[in-house]
């Protein structure tokens, strides 16, 4: 037994290493989410901050150095070359299930069991919608 708990053991910290990476890449925000402890709170958990700052920035420290790299990155590229290095557009994708849950509402309605049965739908649906427009 000693060789199955080792795989398993190893087949785990695989895991876990897979989802810290997963995990910790980056956070996408748009100006909202623009201001020095946000800066200070992802770079302090090792997360690519990819949040838009406000246009008028002045690109100084001030006890953010990773709000000063942004600064600058954004005010040297372009706003749209700046979004394709840092994929900014992927803000989309998560804002679509948003889209989903406010037409549909957040609940589900039925047991575990028809749940799967009923989100699919409510994704079909809502494909079905945004293929007409």
């Amino acid at each position: 037994m000693p060789g199955v708990l080792d795989r398993e053991e190893n087949q785990l910290k695989r895991v876990r290493e897979f989802r810290d990476k997963l995990l910790s890449i980056r956070a996408l925000g748009d100006g909202a989410y623009d201001s020095r402890a946000n800066f200070n709170f992802l770079d302090g958990r090792r997360i690519n901050p990819v949040i838009r700052v406000r246009s008028n920035s002045v690109p100084k420290g001030k006890g953010s150095p990773p709000r000063k790299k942004a600064v600058t990155e954004q005010q040297v590229f372009k706003p749209k070359a700046w979004s394709n290095i840092h994929r900014f557009g992927y803000r989309r994708r998560v804002e679509g299930v948003f889209h989903i849950k406010r037409i549909f509402g957040e609940y589900v309605t039925v047991k575990f069991m028809n749940m799967v049965k009923e989100m699919v739908m409510k994704a079909s649906i809502y494909n079905r919608f945004i293929a007409m427009v």
